[in-house]
């Protein structure tokens, strides 16, 4: 499906997202993704087809009316994912990438201002095979990818929501109503 529909989708000429705010904040939520996971680990291509492919399943399922965000709200919490974007992404990752697929070996936290290690935070090579594999049987891959970009950005980017910390809330909670379809609840 992914590829027939990104196929589709990059010879269209028309918009194929829905015209809210809240669109616009998981569009930019894709870009702080595309900066934070380094390439080739997470390929942009890969964050295309999922950002393309979630908006086209938002427009086949029928937006219906989500909870979008006034004009307010949306400069306040895109003006703090936009500071998140530029910032350093405080980790980096070790692995080793072949032509098939990359293995992440390790995430190694790192100080935002130094690039100094501080721990070793994560290893999924000491995973067992069935843990590290995406459960394709089981869950969406577009679905379940733009929630995993959903809950990224909100660990990442909590600190530059300080100066409003009520719309740290309010995004996670209008991202959700993305979600909150009849069909992509089926799907997922």
């Amino acid at each position: 499906m992914g590829d027939f529909l990104y196929d589709r989708l990059e010879n269209s000429d028309k918009d194929i997202g829905p015209n809210l705010r809240v669109v616009s904040l998981f569009e930019t939520s894709i870009e702080i993704v595309k900066r934070t996971c380094p390439h080739p680990f997470v390929h942009e291509d890969f964050l295309s087809r999922i950002h393309e492919g979630f908006l086209f399943l938002l427009l086949d399922v029928g937006i219906g009316h989500p909870e979008d965000v006034s004009p307010e709200e949306y400069e306040n919490i895109l003006g703090a994912l936009d500071t998140c974007k530029y910032k350093e992404p405080g980790f980096r990752v070790e692995g080793s990438i072949c032509p098939s697929k990359s293995l992440i070996k390790e995430i190694i936290m790192t100080d935002k201002t130094t690039g100094i290690e501080l721990a070793a935070d994560f290893a999924p090579a000491q995973l067992p095979e069935e843990q590290r594999r995406f459960p394709y049987k089981h869950l969406d891959i577009v679905i379940e990818s733009a929630w995993k970009i959903v809950t990224l950005v909100h660990a990442h980017c909590f600190q530059d929501f300080k100066g409003h910390v009520n719309m740290l809330h309010k995004y996670v909670s209008v991202m959700k109503t993305l979600f909150d379809r009849e069909k992509i609840k089926l799907r997922w």
